[in-house]
């Protein structure tokens, strides 16, 4: 079942990786209108996921269930952490966001030692550190633009998704992974709707889907990254501890690289191939110390 969870968090964060370029070209067709791009994303996911859960390809059965533990989740992810992240992003570059963000493991062990006690073992710690440096390495980090108001987004969007990381398991006692991703991408496509609507007008979502160039990046984002793959990441979050998961999510780092010189034809430098070592020998190290130890999600 381990095994089982730790291949659907990697394969995840692979199509994660890979979602950097579709994300670029979309918000190039709705000229940067991160909200509105958010919006659509979700509404497609949540269809999608609905079509799903309609045919019986999925369970999803809410009567008689705790329902507002799942808001309280969704509001952290995706509301609080993708309202911060694309708010930050208006300030810093994403290359910035990307280091912050992979800080995840490192936020998520401390909340976890505070709030259940737990904590990590040296190697553990050690292999933690080193994929976060291989996120630096990669990313780069020109901190030009970085005030205080972008800082404090990058905070909000960094303990958002720790804390929505360790709320999984609580509710995965109670939600199915597909009940707990509908939930989400719902919520998703209802606050990003709202705020789009507030900052362009109700039909700006309607006009961008209209454009082909970005109506088909946004079907990839929506079905296969946040409907599929967040079901993936979800079913993992519900099996494995959150700090696990968080250091496998920095992956998302090494694809990115690799769809960039692959299909971009981008140079990679000495700097960002070392990043790429860095990010898989931390990972590797963390999830076989962490199989010998037997460490459970608290």
């Amino acid at each position: 079942m381990k095994r089982r969870a730790v291949i659907l968090v990697i394969l995840a964060n692979i199509v994660y990786g890979c979602s950097f370029m579709m994300t670029s070209i979309a918000i190039a067709a709705s000229e940067r209108a991160l909200f509105g791009l958010l919006a659509a994303r979700f509404l497609i996911a949540f269809l999608a996921l609905a079509a799903l859960a309609a045919c019986g390809a999925v369970r999803v059965r809410y009567r008689g269930k705790p329902v507002w533990k799942l808001l309280g989740i969704s509001l952290l992810y995706p509301g609080l952490y993708f309202f911060s992240e694309a708010m930050a992003l208006t300030q810093v570059s994403s290359a910035v966001v990307g280091v912050v963000i992979g800080v995840a493991p490192i936020t998520t062990a401390l909340l976890t030692a505070l709030l259940f006690r737990r904590r990590q073992s040296g190697g553990q710690l050690a292999f933690m550190v080193l994929s976060v440096a291989g996120v630096a390495a990669v990313n780069g980090l020109d901190t030009q633009g970085l005030s205080p108001r972008a800082v404090l987004f990058l905070a909000l969007a960094l303990l958002s998704f720790s804390a929505y990381s360790i709320g999984i398991h609580s509710a995965g006692r109670e939600f199915t992974s597909a009940e707990i991703t509908l939930f989400m991408m719902f919520s998703g496509m209802v606050i990003f709707h709202l705020l789009d609507a507030v900052s362009r007008g109700p039909l700006a979502c309607v006009r961008d889907l209209a454009k082909p160039s970005f109506l088909l990046p946004v079907l990839f984002l929506g079905v296969v990254t946040s409907a599929l793959s967040s079901l993936a990441l979800n079913e993992g979050l519900c099996r494995l501890p959150p700090v696990t998961v968080s250091v496998l999510n920095n992956v998302t780092s090494l694809v990115a690289v690799l769809c960039g010189v692959f299909f971009l034809g981008e140079a990679v430098t000495a700097r960002v191939l070392a990043g790429c070592g860095l990010i898989l020998a931390g990972c590797t190290g963390y999830s076989l110390l962490s199989s010998d130890t037997g460490q459970e999600h608290p």
